[in-house]
């Protein structure tokens, strides 16, 4: 084999990682072209299959995922949802995803995360249209 072979890529995956876990707020971001409005039920369901059993509030065009502010790791669990939710965007037609003070958009991809004071702490939510 070759040990050493993967060494250098070890800073970025442990940064991925870290990203995709909800360790590191609003670290991931994708460029994508904007292709249309999603369905909502497959975005719901899609999550569920990604992450379980979790509460999904849905409605015209939105989902929302309410998280318990009681929970030790609330604000990891968030961004772990809203960088999943950015990774599957395209496939998604997800137009944006909200949370903790900062929005991603479909739109304006390539400046990644933005801050937004109207994102919620306790909620991640996404829009369609």
């Amino acid at each position: 084999g070759f040990p050493g072979a993967y060494a250098q890529h070890e800073d970025y995956a442990r940064a991925l990682a870290s990203a995709l876990r909800g360790y590191s707020a609003a670290a991931f971001s994708c460029t994508i072209n904007p292709t249309g409005a999603g369905r909502v039920a497959a975005v719901r369901d899609d999550l569920r299959d990604a992450y379980g059993s979790i509460t999904v509030r849905t409605g015209d065009g939105t989902v929302a995922i309410p998280l318990d502010e009681s929970a030790p790791d609330v604000e990891s669990r968030g961004w772990s949802l809203a960088h999943y939710a950015v990774g599957n965007a395209a496939r998604l037609e997800i137009a944006s995803v909200s949370f903790d003070g900062r929005r991603w958009t479909a739109d304006n991809s390539p400046a990644g995360w933005m801050a937004d004071r109207s994102a919620r702490p306790d909620q991640v939510e996404l829009t369609l249209h």
